[in-house]
């Protein structure tokens, strides 16, 4: 079964737009005549690689507020594709033609048509709905909805409703509705129709995918075309028309291929005034033509021709859609010499076949028919506008009909497609010379069995389209690292497994920082563009394809430094407190740390950090933390699962919480506490030891280095406490053969099992070639290499040989009970452990839902006025001079000069060395830099000179500073 297919184009708007559109109407492009409906062109499909105007008139790919081309590609470039797009309806009437067109003008008007008459057009609820499948905010969601409800869904749009996930089952990522007719006869006033009303109503849904490859690059339509008049409406054709212009208008070529039902716009050369050598191919589908006998039509033809000739009667309008010339002969393939209604069918890629030649500005339609339509019927056509944007013209073309192909597919999956993951929400925060970017982990939510989240991608991109380099990928450590789908092989031409995915397996992490360009090479600058997108994916091995990617989300970072006055070191985290919310006998011992990650996106807030269980029947815990800002309160992290601490959990307004737990029993810290209120933290942990707790160097007994001992068991919380007085230890030195015992000395503190209220024995090794029995450690790093063991007996003040006759190494291989150990060093020279001060090694008490923690943040000082004062001194314009561009300017038709180093609020006037104010710049916001346009107070071009600026910051100061400006290539010497 054939099915019929028909795209509306995509691309970007921006300088090369038709000039006949916005200026004098030439013969090919007329002027909209008045029109006392209301038309809605407030509307895009926006949410992959294409922004596509679309209206409740029929027209779509138009500007029609503006009369610019309405189809931009890619997104955001200012790039447009498409010029003009619209649906063409012929037919006959008791054997006479009736059109209804939608070109510059359109003969369609808002509402729908009952009962065989129209409603107003004016009704404010005939306009164009829009609904996104996700929505950030539910409340956004919910007021969408109900204006949808309210609006559409009365005149006959798509039931919508909210899915257990909270998102809402529409077609597609994004969709939007309308509904028109044509029966106004004095809206037929477009001269290639210019009839009376066939008597039609049209339900127009517009939808797109948020998609990698190739639904990212495709917008589809779909028509439910109703006969609401009394007439028998025969030998009826649907027609989707275009005026491309694929960036610059003169050098575009058209084609069809009836084996994919498509007709398509392709660049004439690899150099095209808006995309270079790199121009997109444009094609246009009918997935789904009228049904005459239970079959879909295909297409059924395939037109072109150019500005100046566009059919001017109705007649020749019908002429086209029927495959013939406009004057009624038929069309003859050059190169068979046969009759065909598909023009230029040839392969531009393999140049076989009726090529189109002689590039100019062209025109193109595809129609299929014919079909009749008796009064009550109707029809569902299903079109769709595909972009292929590939190193060449003709790579583009073998680009674009590979993602045709692909779309077909969806279509006959009847779109029940498995969604990637949400893209997840992203914070970035310009640096000096870089750039940090941290994500939340929305994303993770993702449930598409059998697709399951697997991981975070982040890119940078070339420009806000790309190309992208892959920078790192953070994934779930479960096996599934590279996996291949098959793509297109720009290269060769071929659809070839490629690699999709590079996990590592070494989990997931949150955030990022970056100083390095991975495009360009070199260090991130200054006032330099830079393009980023955090992705997340997931997986589905066996699946076609196995992997799905939510589309780039790009942000665009420029490295500063932070304003001036903005005090950093002022962000922190204050009042930091562990509570039970029943006193009871055990607190927890687990460690959580909050490191102030980004402070320059810190907040005042309060913050508990507690646990609850896994599940309603779970043993098992979770954390979670909730934020009060004022009366605001949210719980920003939910049911985590990381008790392993470390830098791995998400970065919430600037701090990133860790909660470090062990079983029960294990041991969990080793900590230095000040208790005597005289120098905290006398001692500290010996450098190099690469142990785990004590500042890495204190450890189970079985993790000493050497040691042979097994690891396990339940050890009990114990605790070193300075005296006096103090106890008898069991002194070793560095032998041959090991650590050999010499005496049983006194040492200045006492130890205890804590769990069993039961003093222990203790040994300590003196510093090579300083033994003097005394256990005294130093401030070098090593601490003077005097190490301390816990022992497992009870102290009892007599020497026992079980330690006196054993030496080291013995201990070492578990011949003596070491419990635990520590490589202890002064935290300064002048440090005293005070009387009363501990050394504590905890045995885990995991928190329960009893244990909460407790802290505030604090934001950043942003007006330190000393500071800014300062820091007034490093105003500088960048570039100085500025050689007739920049690199800051994203294109040819704009200039940008900067100033960095400014402090939040300023006012910068520039002046000419006459000392005429030349133009005057407000700024009021968290950069530190502003952009000149070099253009004066009236919006006109400055000329070669130097410059003198004046920035003038109230409560702070003012600068003086000077820019040399050539705006042509001017030698110095003729400046």
């Amino acid at each position: 079964m054939r099915f019929v297919r028909m795209i509306a184009a995509l691309s970007v708007a921006a300088a090369c737009i038709h000039a006949a559109a916005s200026a004098a109407p030439q013969s090919g492009r007329r002027p909209r005549p008045a029109s006392p409906q209301v038309v809605d062109n407030s509307q895009t499909l926006d949410i992959n690689n294409i922004s596509m105007f679309v209206t409740n008139t029929g027209s779509f790919a138009y500007d029609k507020g503006t009369g610019n081309s309405g189809l931009e590609f890619p997104k955001g470039t200012g790039k447009t594709a498409v010029f003009a797009a619209g649906l063409w309806i012929g037919g006959k009437v008791l054997g006479v033609t009736r059109m209804a067109v939608s070109e510059y003008s359109d003969e369609f008007t808002p509402g729908a048509a009952l009962g065989g008459v129209a409603a107003d057009p004016d009704r404010a609820d005939f306009k164009v709905y829009k609904l996104n499948r996700t929505y950030t905010l539910t409340a956004d969601r919910d007021a969408a909805l109900a204006d949808y409800e309210a609006g559409a869904e009365v005149w006959g749009a798509p039931n919508v409703s909210v899915l257990p996930d909270g998102s809402l089952d529409i077609l597609g990522d994004q969709m939007a509705w309308a509904v028109y007719n044509d029966f106004d006869p004095t809206a037929h006033t477009n001269r290639a129709g210019t009839t009376a009303p066939l008597g039609i109503e049209i339900k127009q849904t517009s939808f797109a995918f948020n998609r990698q490859g190739a639904l990212g690059n495709v917008v589809f339509l779909k028509y439910n075309i109703i006969n609401r008049g009394t007439n028998n409406l025969t030998n009826m054709f649907v027609s989707q028309w275009s005026d491309p212009d694929l960036g610059g208008a003169a050098d575009d070529l058209v084609a069809s291929d009836t084996t994919l039902d498509l007709g398509y716009v392709y660049n004439a050369t690899n150099n095209d005034e808006q995309y270079g050598g790199q121009p997109p191919a444009v094609g246009y589908d009918f997935f789904l033509g009228p049904t005459v006998g239970g079959t879909p039509l295909g297409l059924s033809s395939f037109n072109k021709y150019i500005n100046g000739t566009d059919p001017n009667t109705a007649e020749k309008s019908y002429n086209y859609m029927q495959g013939l010339n406009a004057d009624g002969s038929p069309v003859i393939n050059p190169v068979t010499g046969l009759v065909t209604k598909y023009q230029v069918s040839g392969d531009p890629v393999t140049g076989n076949g009726w090529l189109d030649t002689n590039p100019a500005d062209r025109r193109l339609m595809l129609s299929s028919g014919p079909f009749t339509l008796a009064p009550g019927d109707s029809q569902e056509v299903v079109c769709a506008i595909i972009v292929g944007q590939s190193k060449n013209r003709l790579a583009s073309i073998s680009l674009m009909k590979f993602y045709d192909t692909f779309a077909q597919s969806a279509f006959n999956a009847d779109f029940d497609l498995p969604s990637p993951p949400l893209s997840p929400t992203v914070t970035a925060t310009p640096l000096d010379g870089g750039v940090r970017l941290s994500w939340e982990t929305n994303a993770e939510s993702y449930n598409a069995a059998p697709y399951n989240f697997e991981g975070y991608v982040v890119y940078q991109g070339a420009s806000i389209a790309g190309p992208f380099t892959r920078l790192a990928t953070y994934d779930l450590a479960n096996g599934i690292t590279t996996v291949l789908d098959p793509d297109f092989n720009e290269d060769q031409g071929l659809i070839l497994p490629q690699g999709k995915a590079f996990g590592q397996d070494a989990g997931l992490r949150y955030s990022i920082e970056l100083d390095e360009d991975a495009v360009r090479g070199g260090p991130l600058a200054n006032a330099q563009r830079y393009y980023y997108t955090v992705n997340a994916y997931g997986v589905g091995l066996g699946q076609f394809p196995q992997v799905l990617e939510s589309a780039n989300n790009v942000i665009t970072v420029i490295p500063q430094t932070p304003p001036a006055g903005v005090d950093i070191a002022s962000a922190g985290v204050v009042g930091f407190t562990q509570s039970q919310r029943t006193p009871g006998p055990d607190p927890s011992t687990d460690v959580v740390v909050i490191d102030v990650v980004d402070p320059l996106v810190a907040i005042d807030a309060n913050w508990v950090l507690g646990f609850k269980p896994a599940c309603a029947s779970c043993d098992s815990l979770v954390w979670y933390l909730v934020r009060t800002v004022g009366a605001a309160v949210d719980t920003v992290i939910n049911n985590a699962t990381n008790f392993g601490g470390g830098d791995t959990n998400p970065i919430i307004n600037g701090i990133r919480p860790s909660v470090l737990s062990f079983p029960l029993g294990e041991l969990a810290n080793i900590a230095y506490v000040d208790t005597a209120g005289g120098s905290p933290a006398a001692l500290g942990g010996a450098a190099g030891r690469g142990l785990h707790f004590f500042d890495g160097a204190g450890d189970y007994g079985a993790n000493y280095p050497g040691s042979s001992m097994p690891a396990g068991g339940s050890y009990h919380t114990c605790m070193i406490r300075f005296g006096p007085p103090g106890q008898l230890a069991y002194q070793y030195i560095r032998g041959d053969v090991g650590d050999l015992y010499t005496a049983f000395v006194p040492i200045p503190f006492t130890a205890w099992d804590l769990e069993l209220n039961q003093q222990i024995n203790v040994a300590f090794r003196e510093s090579d070639g300083a033994e003097d029995g005394t256990w005294n450690p130093t401030s070098a790093s090593n601490g003077g290499a005097e190490p301390v063991w816990l022992l497992g007996s009870a102290y009892t003040g007599v020497e026992d040989p079980a330690y006196s006759l054993a030496p080291m190494n013995d201990m070492l291989s578990a011949e003596v009970d070491l419990r635990y150990h520590i490589y202890p060093r002064l935290t300064s020279a002048s440090a005293v452990a005070d009387p009363g001060d501990k050394v504590m090694f905890s045995a885990s008490t995991p928190s329960t839902t009893n244990d909460y923690f407790t802290f505030s943040t604090e934001a950043a000082d942003r007006m330190n006025t000393s500071l800014a004062q300062q820091e007034m001194t490093r105003i500088k314009a960048v570039p100085n001079p500025y050689f007739t561009h920049s690199s800051y300017e994203t294109s040819q038709f704009n200039r940008e000069l900067k100033f960095t180093h400014l402090p939040a609020s300023c006012t910068l006037r520039i002046y000419n060395l006459a000392g005429d104010l030349v133009r005057t710049l407000q700024k009021n916001d968290a950069t530190s830099q502003l952009t000149w346009n070099l253009e004066t107070n009236r919006g006109l071009p400055v000329g070669s000179g130097i410059y003198v600026f004046h920035v003038d910051a109230p409560g702070i100061g003012s600068h003086v500073g000077k820019v040399a400006v050539f705006m042509e290539k001017e030698r110095l010497n003729n400046f």
